[in-house]
């Protein structure tokens, strides 16, 4: 066929095709009612003329925009955030849905949503780490459309996807108190987070509920070199711990830098432990013992979980909570000594 400069039209198909605009419309909208060979035969001629849809009208006849948006609020540091983000992409493409990606302050949210209704969407994913409204205030906020809440609090009556991040730290601890640890330090991430608020105070409950003391911790935000600026500062207040619990990988890393320059064996003298099971994770030395997060399956339930709540209207909102992992490498061992 010839190069065409005139965008083709459901008319044109058709009369390709040799048979009703009805019929092409039918494919188009992947409806029933059509045979698999003249079915087939419309698609290549769509091919063939790189024939597109009118959204427009894909609109009236669904009441849908077949759109979705991901609202990202006040997330400063990503991490590993992006294969969450890739895979959510990826799934709702696959479900034929396409997406916009939003990123905002949460002073902007309210304005944000209102525009969301505006374009008609027909769901978003809320990812805000630092976000606190309540339940009602973000129903409202909404505007009725539907919704999921990523790594919220756990109890929440929002639809939402999380994963139980006070399990991870009450599974990391128990399992350094196992090698005989009692002095645990803590570098934790920035405490005006939910998921770093909610492991830091596990950690102290933890410690609380089994009679040890309290180690130091500092608070630090995410990143290798704040994990190594608040190591150097644990090592300065010359307070004793064994052990160190950080608030994800990337501060751990930054630890064991610390460590290493002043001359502390890890896991000899100190054990180490992260959250995340970040790429890295796995291929430093001495390899990082961790809390994994399977943050690609956590974006694609995020992303079907909309989708059912979109596509089933009976569907009823619910908190989904996936169950993280202890992954243990060489950077933990019995404790053997205080650190002085």
């Amino acid at each position: 066929m010839k190069t065409r400069l005139k965008r083709a039209t459901l008319h044109d198909i058709a009369a390709i095709a040799g048979v009703s605009a009805q019929t092409v419309s039918r494919v188009a909208n992947d409806q029933e009612g059509v045979s698999d060979e003249t079915r087939k035969r419309i698609k290549h001629i769509m091919d063939e003329l790189n024939y597109r849809p009118n959204i427009a009208a894909r609109v009236l006849n669904n009441q849908r925009t077949f759109l979705l948006e991901v609202v990202l609020v006040d997330v400063g540091y990503m991490g590993e955030i992006g294969d969450t983000i890739a895979e959510m992409a990826k799934t709702m493409k696959e479900a034929g849905y396409n997406i916009l990606f939003t990123i905002i302050t949460a002073a902007e949210l309210e304005q944000t949503l209102k525009e969301s209704a505006a374009r008609m969407i027909d769901g978003f994913i809320l990812l805000a780490p630092r976000l606190k409204f309540t339940d009602d205030e973000i129903v409202q906020l909404s505007q009725g459309i539907p919704f999921v809440r990523m790594s919220n609090q756990l109890g929440t009556a929002l639809p939402s996807v999380t994963y139980d991040f006070r399990l991870g730290t009450q599974t990391l601890m128990a399992y350094l108190v196992g090698l005989g640890h009692r002095h645990i330090a803590e570098i934790s991430g920035p405490l005006d987070q939910l998921n770093a608020l909610a492991r830091h105070e596990e950690w102290e409950k933890f410690l609380i509920s089994q009679q040890l003391p309290l180690g130091p911790s500092i608070p630090a935000k995410y990143g290798m070199q704040p994990g190594y600026e608040a190591a150097l500062e644990l090592i300065k207040r010359g307070e004793p711990f064994t052990a160190l619990f950080a608030g994800n990988d990337d501060l751990a890393l930054g630890a064991l830098r610390a460590f290493s320059e002043k001359g502390i064996r890890v896991p000899e003298d100190v054990s180490v432990i992260g959250f995340d099971d970040a790429r890295h994770a796995a291929f430093i030395r001495p390899s990082l013992t961790t809390i994994r997060l399977d943050l690609v399956a956590l974006g694609r339930i995020a992303a079907k979980y909309l989708i059912e709540l979109i596509e089933d209207a009976t569907l009823t909102p619910h908190q989904r909570v996936l169950t993280p992992e202890l992954i243990v490498r060489e950077s933990t061992a019995p404790a053997r000594k205080r650190l002085e």
